[in-house]
């Protein structure tokens, strides 16, 4: 039982978009990543704009949070027709932006706290637009934490690298890239976080992986 999930769904010409991570280990965070699911999954059915579908799930799980869990978020709103893209991260690790020109960077992003930390909480969301063929990397810290045997992580700057070397692959293939790629680094060693990674290439089809 994990604490990450993704959703997304297109409607109307926007792609709405989630991933997050619960706090915790186990059946309670699996629980608790399940109903900020269910909200996005609800605030994307009406059209809702990132920064109310993650009040709303903030809400939702502060109520009788007497374990003090919490969910890291991105969600992402993008129209299709002229890739703009709405977002609001609340605490969660920034995407990366894998241009066409094979140039990568992380979306700066105001990191809002995370769902259900705070009642009442004013999350703030931001607007970028991207070129047809950008792809976005969105996955949760389960990528960059994964260790090695020495306890060596795979880190931001192996990330950002391997998504230059990728820039041309489709969503599936970057997506099986990147778990080759986390195998590879951390070379049988146990696996220590949930791994979630999500491609959405604008313009194009969406791919997703969890571990």
């Amino acid at each position: 039982m994990g604490g990450d999930f993704y959703d997304f769904m297109e409607k109307d010409g926007v792609l709405h978009f989630a991933i997050g991570d619960a706090s915790g280990k186990g059946i309670p965070a699996a629980l608790f990543a399940f109903l900020a699911g269910a909200g996005f999954h609800l605030s994307a059915d009406l059209g809702l704009p990132p920064d109310e579908t993650v009040s709303r799930i903030n809400a939702l799980l502060c109520k009788d949070n007497d374990a003090c869990m919490f969910v890291t978020l991105f969600v992402g709103r993008l129209e299709l027709a002229t890739g703009k893209l709405e977002y609001c991260n609340a605490g969660h690790p920034p995407i990366v932006i894998v241009r066409p020109d094979g140039s990568s960077e992380f979306l700066a992003a105001k990191r809002n706290i995370p769902a259900g930390a705070l009642e009442g909480y004013h999350y703030v969301q931001e607007t970028a637009t991207f070129a047809p063929s950008t792809r976005l990397l969105v996955y949760t810290d389960g990528v960059t934490e994964a260790e090695r045997n020495d306890h060596a992580q795979y880190g931001n700057d192996r990330l950002l690298a391997f998504a230059s070397s990728h820039a041309k692959e489709s969503p599936a293939d970057l997506i099986g890239s990147l778990v080759e790629e986390i195998d590879g680094f951390t070379a049988g060693a146990e696996q220590s976080d949930d791994i979630t990674a999500l491609v959405v290439l604008v313009g194009g089809e969406t791919k997703n992986k969890t571990a």
